[in-house]
């Protein structure tokens, strides 16, 4: 990604995502946020929301993985802004799931479940984003001081009986 020649804020937004995602997925997040913080600078200066909001979601999920609730809240209400804002209605559950999991971080357990609840409501077929929501049930459990019930919950299918895409 490095040697990439970026050419536009577009192109500076993607490699920046893309650099985020890998650090998501094989660690040293702490390196990956700060230099990604950085290409919000270009966020004013790019085109493709696409591409906006992809950067801002996956932002959120690397500050909320490496301890930074605060900045991950702030992520998730421009991410829901220039969702709104774009009629890119297909990311908000994405957006209210980044905020639930900053109101874990910063043990705002009423507005996490409110999220997670709330997020249910908008996607109810969607076994990806329901699979999400069950982990954070579950992690909403624990945080609260309910183990036993956090296993129970681990313990439930969800979405029994729901291919993971249309069939048609």
């Amino acid at each position: 990604l490095d040697a990439l020649t970026l050419d536009s804020p577009d192109d500076q937004i993607r490699a920046g995502a893309a650099k985020l995602t890998n650090a998501l997925r094989v660690g040293d997040l702490e390196h990956a946020v700060e230099p990604g913080s950085l290409v919000l600078l270009a966020l004013d200066k790019a085109v493709n929301t696409l591409i906006i909001t992809s950067f801002l979601h996956v932002l959120s999920n690397a500050s909320s993985a490496a301890g930074r609730y605060a900045q991950s809240l702030e992520l998730a209400a421009q991410l829901l802004s220039v969702g709104s804002e774009h009629r890119l209605d297909f990311v908000r559950p994405f957006g209210v799931i980044d905020r639930a999991i900053g109101h874990l971080g910063i043990r705002s357990f009423a507005d996490a479940n409110h999220d997670i609840e709330l997020t249910t409501t908008l996607v109810p077929g969607d076994v990806h984003i329901q699979g999400n929501l069950s982990a954070l049930r579950c992690r909403l459990l624990l945080a609260t001081g309910r183990p036993s019930l956090a296993a129970d919950a681990a313990k439930q299918g969800f979405l029994a009986g729901i291919p993971p895409v249309p069939l048609q």
